[in-house]
């Protein structure tokens, strides 16, 4: 039977020697180690270990700033979205919601266009002040976009834009779309920046989608007014 391998404080040193790089990516066992500081011209290691803890602060300092900025940035959204609502739950014709909701967007999100577009009806007739999306552009610009039903982030197709933004879609660096209604059945409610890292792929959709819920539930009364 072999026989248990101890290690010896010679044994150690010895490792040691031939490997003298051996904490540098050793910064859990570094940052345990109980060792006087005899400093004779190259870094000790316990001027290793200050580096280790100071680098770990600034990457724990700086994950704190990234949640406090991100905590700010939700109670902004949060304060701005309550307002949307009270606001637009205060109009009652149909030129007013859509009128009100652009506004909002604009001033209070901060969003440099906007663009509600209606799917018309054949039953009600829309006021002239109100922006169309007939079922055939629908079908040849946004199609498969429509039947996801949710809100889509990052960048429209140039011909999207120009159709919903007209001349200032060349100036359009992020956007989204978000479906008003179920797939869509209402219209659509379109949103862009000059920002390239406003809208993006990788953001969430839960203000979007409250806010195209809330006028999806809103847009039918307004509508029903109107025979």
């Amino acid at each position: 039977m072999a026989k248990n391998k101890t290690l010896d404080t010679e044994s150690v040193k010895q490792f040691l020697s031939n490997n003298i790089d051996f904490f540098i990516d050793q910064k859990d066992l570094v940052r345990s180690l109980r060792i006087p500081h005899f400093a004779d011209g190259g870094i000790s290691l316990i001027e290793h270990q200050v580096s280790v803890l100071r680098q770990e602060n600034e990457r724990v300092k700086n994950q704190l700033h990234e949640m406090v900025k991100i905590a700010e940035d939700n109670q902004r959204i949060f304060a701005a979205t309550r307002k949307f609502a009270l606001q637009i739950m205060q109009v009652y014709s149909l030129e007013e919601l859509i009128a009100q909701a652009e506004e909002a967007l604009t001033q209070d999100f901060e969003i440099d266009l906007v663009s509600i577009r209606l799917i018309p009806s054949d039953t009600v007739t829309l006021p002239d002040s109100i922006k169309l999306l007939a079922m055939q552009e629908i079908d040849q610009l946004f199609g498969s976009q429509f039947l996801a039903g949710e809100p889509n982030c990052g960048q429209l197709e140039p011909e999207q834009l120009e159709y919903l933004f007209g001349k200032e879609a060349n100036k359009i660096a992020s956007s989204a779309l978000v479906p008003l209604g179920n797939r869509g059945a209402l219209g659509v409610m379109a949103l862009a920046s000059y920002d390239d890292k406003r809208f993006t792929e990788a953001d969430g959709t839960l203000f979007l989608s409250f806010i195209g819920d809330l006028l999806s539930q809103m847009l039918p009364q307004r509508l029903q007014c109107l025979h």
